[in-house]
């Protein structure tokens, strides 16, 4: 019975090794949103509001590899009045850390803006970390739909 236990023992260690080797973590946390929205370059409204955010970080051989932020549960209200739900997916690709001597990871997103009258707001782009600007590469609008 002894020699079980302590099998049973070393196969949980070296199963808990090969997790933190490669695997996913993942927590839930709340932010606050102050986000101003545009068209293209036109200026919509301004939307505030909490977002309950969902972050998955990706591990291989104990480095992160990648990370995920997700809006997942988010009820936002212009200055105009309208509530609005947002769905946004970033992924960002390392290198971890990042500056100027290791490079920059990418930073791809993708967001869905509903509101309660039926305005829509539907985009991807990247981030580009080095300027600090988003750069959209797909953006439609209430009217271009």
């Amino acid at each position: 019975m002894k020699k079980v236990v302590i099998i049973l023992g070393l196969l949980l260690f070296f199963s808990g090794f090969a997790v933190a080797q490669t695997g996913t973590e993942a927590y839930f946390d709340q932010s606050y949103l102050d986000l101003e929205l545009y068209c293209g370059d036109v200026y919509y409204d301004h939307l505030l509001g909490m977002v309950e955010i969902h972050f998955m970080m990706h591990f291989k051989d104990g480095e992160m590899t990648w990370f995920k932020v997700q809006g997942v549960k988010a009820s936002l209200v212009s200055v105009n009045g309208e509530t609005f739900t947002i769905k946004e997916v970033d992924k960002v690709n390392g290198p971890f850390p990042w500056n100027s001597v290791f490079g920059f990871p990418t930073h791809t997103f993708h967001y869905n803006i509903v509101g309660e009258t039926g305005n829509r707001f539907i985009g991807s782009g990247t981030f580009d970390w080095e300027t600090g600007l988003n750069i959209y590469n797909r953006a439609m609008c209430p009217g271009s739909m």
